[in-house]
């Protein structure tokens, strides 16, 4: 059994893909920024479950950059975004990661995420 100060420590990750003008990596500051709102946004939309995990939420980062090898056609980069968190139990830490991958999944699809 797990000790009321005690936290567990997990990571979100996700992916998704960039075109870009040139071969150049694209640069990625703004989708993190993206993803870190998103996150907070998740957080303070669900107080009562998540405000536990906002001190520990660490600002997102860039885990890889790498060519799409599927788009010959463009110069599309796939880009592995993860963010660590603490929060104080199992079932805390699976509920916020389904409600931030559904809110990423939902701002890709709307193209609100990668939009500049």
């Amino acid at each position: 059994t797990q000790s009321p100060s005690e936290t567990i420590s997990s990571s979100i990750s996700f992916m998704f893909g960039v075109v870009t003008a040139t071969e150049e990596p694209p640069q990625v500051e703004g989708y993190l920024a993206r993803a870190d709102k998103i996150a907070r946004t998740v957080i303070t939309e669900n107080p009562n479950t998540f405000q536990s995990i906002s001190p520990s939420l660490a600002y997102p980062i860039a885990k890889c950059i790498q060519k799409d090898p599927s788009r010959a056609d463009v110069n599309r980069s796939m880009v592995t975004v993860s963010i660590s968190f603490s929060a104080s139990d199992s079932a805390t830490v699976e509920k916020f990661k389904n409600e931030m991958l559904e809110s990423v999944r939902v701002a890709i699809s709307n193209g609100s995420f990668t939009k500049l």
